[in-house]
């Protein structure tokens, strides 16, 4: 049975059957959509959301996918590719269509936005292939083979990358659907669904193993069961909630821990175990106290920011004085990271920035790049998942 609402990564998605699209053009014979770039610095969380939603619209390439990353020091985009964060920079885009017509806002930028995430999902769909376990993203979907031989990897390391890669577009698929009514990715989503299943299935039985995909599955399973009814995917919800509460070890990786935060929020529409929220008050209080004590001056973390939201979110659900005030802490500290990363935006007019004291970068390359964000000050390149991880985590903060 279909819900009447969505609600994914701490923002609810309404169900709203789209109107007319524009039609998507290249980025070297389209025109920029119609938004006024000033020399400065913009003044609110509105406006930079805006700026880089455009970046994602103008800089899209036929195939639905994007050159992955730019190199400001070399000025050149580099050979390096992720499909797993080509997919999730689209998840997060949707994640802005949908504030936009809850909001009633920007209708022109709104119809591009969907048009371009309906031409992704078009590329996904160029890129997967079919097998036993129902259909997947190629870990080689790269139509111009730019990056394949920069890209070698191992068989377990690709297969991974393909499960993590299925489950977000899964979870992108199914928001467009209960976004737009639309049928015309219906077929794609089923197969896809029935390989997330097999997989998490897989990683189940095997607890010892780690299986670096999990929290992607869960988020495409979270996000199909709260559109969807299904006892076969609750059961295996609970299943990887179960898993969650018996994770003895302390996660150290600060963008594994805002994923498994995004998944485990998904499900508030209905009541998160207690336990799940017990264990996620442990592994919060651990990236607060030993992981990320301070603030990283020079580097985007903009997913961090996501996490700690999401984290927040999920203890203030608890009646637990302990659990408050850390989703307190959570909620302050999402919103430091996400300032302190709008320091590495890419502002209109921008042709320069500082790689520290003394030392600065000059180059037109920028203007190009209006909206998007650097990976650090010290690391002048901007790629695809550094700009959306910011546009997702000014999505929580968005009176």
């Amino acid at each position: 049975m279909k819900k009447s609402t969505l609600l994914t990564a701490s923002f609810l998605f309404i169900g709203i059957v789209a109107g007319s699209v524009f039609s998507q053009k290249t980025p070297n014979d389209a025109k920029p959509l119609n938004i006024k770039r000033e020399a400065i610095r913009p003044s609110n969380v509105a406006d930079y959301l805006k700026l880089t939603a455009t970046h994602f619209v103008e800089m899209q390439t036929p195939s639905g996918f994007y050159k992955f990353e730019y190199d400001f020091m070399a000025g050149g985009y580099t050979n390096w590719d992720n499909i797993v964060l080509q997919i999730r920079s689209m998840y997060f885009l949707l994640n802005y269509y949908n504030l936009l017509k809850k909001n009633n806002s920007n209708p022109q930028l709104a119809a591009a936005v969907l048009d371009t995430v309906r031409k992704a999902l078009k590329g996904y769909s160029n890129a997967t292939l079919n097998n036993n376990h129902g259909s997947f993203i190629s870990f080689y979907y790269n139509p111009d083979n730019i990056a394949n031989e920069a890209m070698i990897v191992s068989k377990a390391d690709r297969q991974s990358a393909e499960v993590s890669a299925t489950a977000w577009a899964l979870a992108t698929y199914l928001i467009y659907w209960n976004t737009t009514n639309s049928k015309e990715f219906l077929a794609e989503h089923k197969k896809l669904l029935k390989t997330i299943i097999y997989h998490t299935k897989e990683a189940l039985a095997n607890p010892n193993v780690e299986y670096n995909y999990i929290p992607e599955c869960w988020i495409a399973l979270a996000t199909y069961y709260t559109i969807f009814e299904d006892k076969d995917v609750e059961e295996l919800i609970n299943r990887l909630n179960n898993n969650f509460q018996k994770y003895t070890n302390l996660i150290s990786d600060v963008n594994k821990y805002s994923l498994y935060m995004m998944a485990i929020n998904i499900e508030k529409e209905k009541k998160i175990q207690g336990n799940t929220i017990t264990t996620v008050l442990k592994q919060t209080s651990n990236i607060l106290d030993n992981i990320f004590p301070t603030g990283v001056q020079y580097t985007n973390t903009c997913l961090a920011s996501i996490g700690l939201f999401n984290a927040s979110s999920i203890l203030d659900l608890s009646s637990n004085q302990y659990a408050k005030k850390i989703s307190q802490l959570s909620s302050s500290r999402a919103k430091f990271e996400y300032d302190n990363s709008l320091n590495l935006f890419i502002s209109p007019n921008q042709t320069w920035i500082s790689l520290g004291p003394g030392r600065t970068l000059h180059t037109q390359d920028f203007l190009k790049f209006s909206g998007a964000s650097l990976s650090g000050t010290h690391l002048p390149r901007t790629d695809i998942s550094a700009s959306s991880d910011c546009l997702m985590a000014g999505i929580n903060f968005i009176k």
